[in-house]
Formats: C-alpha cells, structure tokens, sequence
C-alpha cells in the first residue's frame, strides 16, 4: 500500500505476561465462620509510546530524507527503539482473613470482623534497570455488631485504613505519604406499621503526613 494510507496493524512495545496464585480456606460452623485467603499477582506489560530515546533518532531522519540509500541506519535505529522501550512490572500480594459470630441472641445478632493487609509494588523498567518505582502498603480493618435493641435494628461499626507509600526514581514527582483513617459509625432502622425510620451517624478522623 501507498505509504499515506498503510494501515497499522500492530502497536509497538505492547504485550502481558502475567502470573496469578490464589489460596482461600475457611471453617464453617452454627455460629462461627473463619476464612483466609493469599492472592499474588505478577505481571508485565509494554508502555506503548512511552520510550527513553537519547534525542538524535529525530536527527538522522531529518539528516536522511532517501530511506532506500540508508537502509541500514534505519535498522540501527529501530533495534536501538527497542533496547530503550519501556514496560512495567507490578506485583502484588493481598492477605485476608474472615471472622463472623452469629450468637442468635435476643440482643446481637452478628458480629464480623474483616482484616486485609496488600503489599503493592510497581516498577518502571528500562533495559535491565529499574527507572521509577511506586510502592504502597496498606493494612485495613473493618469490624460490625449487628443488633436489636428496644425494636431498633441496627448495626454498630469500626473501620480503620493506614497506607504507606513510596516513589523512588527519575520520575518519582510524589512525596512519600502516610495516610491514617480512623471511622466509627451507626445505622438504626425502626418501623412503625407502614412508616420505617432509618437514622445513621458516622465519625471520621482522617491524616496524611
């Protein structure tokens, strides 16, 4: 086809490899639950578009205007564009465990606790060499008491989050970052014959340093 109309069939520098390991186990009673489960993933993947040339590709095409008497420079060039392109590497890795009590009792009818801790890693790589690295770990929890009390049912809860995280490299603009959030909050519900009433509260302290 004419050089004007060639259609692209195939985007540089794009391709997925990618690993994933899941594990969950759990025991199951009349009032008693616990489940924990492992996850990880590793994966790479092509930045299409996204090279680190050394800003002389521009100037020999500019120098060469007859592709067919330079044929070899022009592979010199591409084989140098695929020594700097550049692709990213993730890994991850997520741990959860479950709790879930059901007493049946007049007054608490079920209490669940959830924790989940992911370790996050994502690099920028450049040949053999790691150009940016993101990192970011987080460790979260979340706890509710479902109740009836007085003919209002409700459910009483916590939930906490603290994350960590990291850039390292050239092109690591962000600073690194704690952040703490703290939540308590309350969610009541009474009918009265065809009207129901719902009533919430929730009381949040967050941070970032």
């Amino acid at each position: 086809e004419d050089g004007d109309n060639e259609v692209l069939t195939e985007i540089e520098n794009t391709f997925l490899e990618a690993t994933t390991f899941n594990f969950g186990t759990s025991y199951i009673s009349d009032h008693f639950t616990a489940g924990f489960s492992y996850s990880k993933l590793d994966s790479d993947y092509g930045i299409p578009g996204h090279d680190h040339d050394h800003g002389h590709e521009d100037d020999h095409d500019d120098e060469h205007d007859h592709e067919d008497e330079h044929d070899h420079e022009d592979e010199h060039e591409e084989e140098e564009h695929e020594e700097h392109n550049v692709f990213a590497r993730l890994k991850q890795e997520r741990t959860q465990a479950m709790f879930i009590w059901t007493p049946h009792h007049n007054i608490i009818e079920k209490v669940e606790a959830k924790f989940g801790y992911t370790n996050y890693e994502h690099g920028e790589i450049e040949g053999d060499e790691v150009g940016t690295l993101f990192k970011n770990d987080s460790l979260e929890s979340r706890i509710t008491v479902e109740h009836n009390i007085n003919k209002w049912h409700g459910v009483l809860g916590f939930h906490s989050l603290h994350s960590d995280y990291e850039a390292q490299g050239a092109e690591a603009f962000t600073p690194a970052s704690e952040t703490e959030q703290y939540a308590l909050f309350l969610l009541e519900e009474r009918k009265f014959n065809d009207v129901t009433i719902e009533l919430g509260a929730r009381f949040e302290d967050y941070s970032l340093t």
